[in-house]
């Protein structure tokens, strides 16, 4: 009884610390900005793959999954754009199916980074900055999956709940 306790405890210790995202805000965005009467509306600037090897069809699924959750937070509709976001991917790690099969939690984690950066269209000042970084271990996780997981976690800075 006691092993398999020990085991369980390494086990959820292990996925503790392999799973998961993390936000690091150097310049948080100013809580004002979402005040009611003011109009937030992101323009997202050509995700940029920096020195990564990430797939191109990796950055297209992320802007569209980004595109799809800033409508639905209603932070992004037609008009006139007033916040620019920036994204450089500074990181870009996905495991190969039989890597991720055969070795599961043992081959290491799928994971992307980026940079980002929010720009006031009127003044050119960055009002925001972060980078931010997702990772899963499990051994189902597709590119497409991780795009989500990821743009789910740029909205949710650009909305002001990180």
């Amino acid at each position: 009884m006691k092993l398999i306790r020990i085991f369980l405890i390494t086990f959820l210790s292990l996925l503790l610390f392999y799973c998961g995202s993390v936000t690091k805000i150097f310049k948080p965005l100013d809580p004002t900005i979402f005040q009611e009467g003011k109009v937030v509306n992101y323009e997202i600037l050509k995700i940029e793959p920096g020195e990564t090897n990430s797939p191109k069809h990796f950055l297209i699924a992320l802007d569209s999954y980004l595109e799809v959750r800033l409508k639905e937070y209603g932070l992004m509709y037609e008009g006139d754009k007033n916040l620019q976001v920036k994204i450089e991917v500074d990181a870009y790690r996905m495991r190969k199916g039989f890597i991720k099969k055969a070795l599961g939690i043992f081959g290491g984690k799928d994971g992307v980074q980026s940079y980002i950066k929010i720009i006031d269209k009127v003044t050119g000042k960055v009002i925001g900055e972060a980078a931010i970084n997702t990772s899963n271990i499990g051994s189902s996780t597709t590119i497409d999956d991780m795009a989500r997981l990821h743009a789910n976690k740029i909205a949710n800075f650009l909305y002001g709940k990180d």
